[in-house]
Formats: structure tokens, sequence, C-alpha cells
């Protein structure tokens, strides 16, 4: 069934009064072409860890976000987030899935898959968004948002700061593979976004960002 454009930006003004956060199918039309990240992009890391890292580029989430009608919405969640970020300008080669973990770092399943992007002002502001992915409808919605000024929480913006951290580690890196993590639980005030690192032995460090980047063994 097709889709009027006029209905679609009826519908996005009236979810948006409603305020329930929900994004409905995009008009259609064919999603921006962007290849995934290479491991070789991102400084002396091994590909395969940076592969893993951006797996998520492969799922059809990825190129739901590209529409342009979706990132507008978006930005209505930026702009309410960081009070004046109104245009934010997406870093679609960040796109990763993102796995919950409690701080025993058991898995904890979202109702939805969860995705992650950053974005910046274009003047040397960032901010992430973490959006929950129905393949039915399909729709987003928002699970969080947060500037993180001065600091992209991406693998390959934190390139050198990873690379010089894993090198002091037990993990093997040519099995390693990598995943964008939220923790939720525990002490309010400890970081809970980051990146968890395991190797073929089960090996395992969190890198969280925020001030700098500080890898953890678990």
């Amino acid at each position: 069934m097709k889709i009027q454009l006029g209905a679609v930006v009826a519908a996005l003004l009236l979810l948006a009064a409603c305020g329930n956060g929900h994004v409905p199918a995009p008009p259609e039309g064919p999603a921006q072409s962007l290849e995934p990240a290479e491991g070789e992009e991102t400084g002396q890391l091994p590909a395969g860890l940076c592969a893993s890292y951006y797996g998520g580029q492969g799922d059809p989430a990825y190129e739901y976000f590209q529409h342009k009608s979706i990132q507008r919405f978006l930005a209505m969640w930026v702009k309410e987030a960081t009070g004046d970020i109104d245009a934010p300008q997406w870093d679609l080669a960040s796109f990763a899935a993102v796995h919950v973990l409690d701080r025993d770092l058991a898995e904890v399943q979202p109702e939805e898959a969860l995705y992650s992007c950053t974005f910046s002002d274009g003047a040397g502001r960032y901010g992430y968004a973490i959006v929950g992915y129905d393949g039915e409808g399909p729709s987003l919605h928002n699970w969080e948002v947060a500037e993180t000024t001065p600091c992209p929480y991406d693998l390959a913006a934190n390139s050198e700061a990873a690379l010089e951290a894993l090198q002091g580690t037990e993990l093997d890196m040519g099995t390693t593979e990598a995943a964008r993590v939220c923790m939720i639980g525990g002490d309010p005030n400890q970081a809970d976004q980051g990146i968890r690192f395991t190797d073929e032995a089960g090996v395992t460090y969190i890198g969280f960002f925020g001030d700098g980047f500080t890898l953890e063994k678990q």
C-alpha cells in the first residue's frame, strides 16, 4: 500500500502532538546509500573487531534511519535534550547495534532492537541517540538522547585511545569482537555508555565513554 507524503507529514505532526515518540513508515523511495565503516578506517584497530562493532549497519534499521523524514523527526528529540541543537548532523558511519547489560554484565533483553548513532551541531558539540526499532511498523522510538560534548561516543572517533588502552590488556586481538553497550543499574554516578571487548577465550573489558576513554577488565 502506497503512503502519500501529505499523509505521512500529517501523521508525524499527530504523533508529535500526542507525545508517544513513535515514528511511522517514511515515504516510499530509496534511502541514502552509505557503506559500513571499514576496519582500516579506524586507525590500526583490527578490521574484524571494527566489523563486529558496526555490524548493525547490515540491519534494516540502518536503512530506515537514513530517511530524511525520519531524521527530521529525530531532530525534535535532539532539540528537547540539548535545548538548542535543532538541525543535528548525523554521523551515519557511527551507527551501531546497542547491547543492554546490567552491572554483572548479564544481557538485558529490551522490547525492541536498539541502535545508537552520534550527532553534532557542526561546530564541536556532540551527542548520541539510542533508538528502538520495530520492524513490523516499521517505527522508531526514543530510548535515550544525550549531549556528550566534546567526546563523540563512537569506536572510530576514539580509535587512537582505544588502541592504546587495548595494547595493555590480556585480550587476544586476533579474536576480539566489540559491541556498543549501555549499562543499567548500580551506582547512577558510574559511567554507563561504552564498548565491550571480548575475545574467543571470554576475556572481557569494557571501555567507558566520558572523560577520556577508560578501560576496565570485567
